[in-house]
């Protein structure tokens, strides 16, 4: 090699180095402002620092089913929100439908959080108007309604509700 590709090659390297370090101090700051937010810094440990955020299933009590549904549960607790996902379906046992959360809900007074479900069937039928979901305030109990009042389920037949939301953790 030519001691000129040598030094146009050395200096390419320097430069190189120059971007690296540039880098390292900004992913230092980034990491610093991230360990700086005191949610993080209240994790107990890093497999809680590790779940955080991350998409997680649990087994929720149902309410309104028999005992064999088919249950698909998930959630993800970012700060203190829960975002949850829901699938259930199997004989309905009563008039009413409910779950368990993974958290219970915030006190506010006068508070709820509520929104309408993707997709429900209702005696085997499928539901042609909106249902809904709702989470009182101080509360882990999300409840499930035929329409956008207090509509009641049959309760025979497959029952089944596909449903996902959000609220803010006590």
């Amino acid at each position: 090699m030519a001691s000129n590709e040598i030094r146009i090659l050395e200096e390419r390297i320097r430069h190189l180095e120059q971007q690296l370090k540039l880098q390292q101090v900004q992913f230092g700051k980034l990491a610093q402002s991230v360990f700086d937010n005191s949610e993080l810094r209240n994790l107990k440990d890093m497999n809680e620092f590790k779940s955080f955020g991350r998409w997680q299933s649990w087994t929720p009590t149902l309410t309104g089913w028999d005992e064999t549904p088919v249950v698909i549960a998930r959630y993800s607790a970012v700060g203190k929100i829960c975002f949850w996902s829901t699938y259930i379906s199997g004989k309905s046992n009563a008039t009413t439908a409910s779950i368990t959360l993974p958290f219970t809900s915030v006190d506010v007074a006068n508070e709820a959080w509520g929104g309408a479900n993707n997709y429900a069937v209702d005696g085997g039928t499928a539901l042609s108007v909106a249902s809904r979901w709702t989470i009182s305030a101080n509360s882990n109990t999300v409840n499930f309604y035929t329409n956008m009042a207090s509509g009641a389920w049959i309760a025979s037949g497959t029952k089944s509700i596909n449903a996902s939301g959000w609220f803010e953790i006590a």
